[in-house]
């Protein structure tokens, strides 16, 4: 029995075997894989690390408060630690790049309205009529 992982769920690969020629059924486990750390989860993986200063032991905690099958990297509590110790906090930098600048107040309700009122409106003629 091999497990592989999808984008979002651990995939169980169980051989089934009919006559000569073996086939392979795929089954979601119920645990789903977790994206990124909130904040709160990151501080106590820090603060855990700190205090206990075993992998293993913080490790075996993510699996008890967050179930049998999530584990957490050692490169996740590395980056956890080193983070909090440098920045003082666990958030994520600010991103480079362009801002949005069309996302205002203004502009969510615009499209929105337009949209409400008429759902089956393209996108192209939406954007002609709103300016945008």
């Amino acid at each position: 029995m091999c497990i592989y992982t999808s984008r979002n769920r651990i995939l169980e690969f169980v051989p089934l075997w009919c006559g000569q020629f073996p086939r392979v059924a795929a089954r979601a486990i119920t645990t789903m894989m977790t994206g990124r750390l909130t904040v709160k989860e990151g501080a106590q993986i820090a603060a855990r690390y700190e205090v206990w200063n075993s992998m293993v032991a913080v490790q075996r905690w993510w699996r008890k408060v967050k179930g049998r099958n999530n584990t957490i990297r050692p490169e996740t509590i590395k980056n956890c630690l080193s983070k909090f110790l440098t920045t003082g906090s666990v958030t994520d930098a600010r991103r480079s790049g362009r801002p949005s600048t069309f996302r205002s107040e203004e502009n969510v309700a615009l499209v929105r309205d337009m949209f409400t009122r008429s759902p089956r409106k393209s996108t192209r003629q939406a954007a002609r009529e709103g300016g945008l």
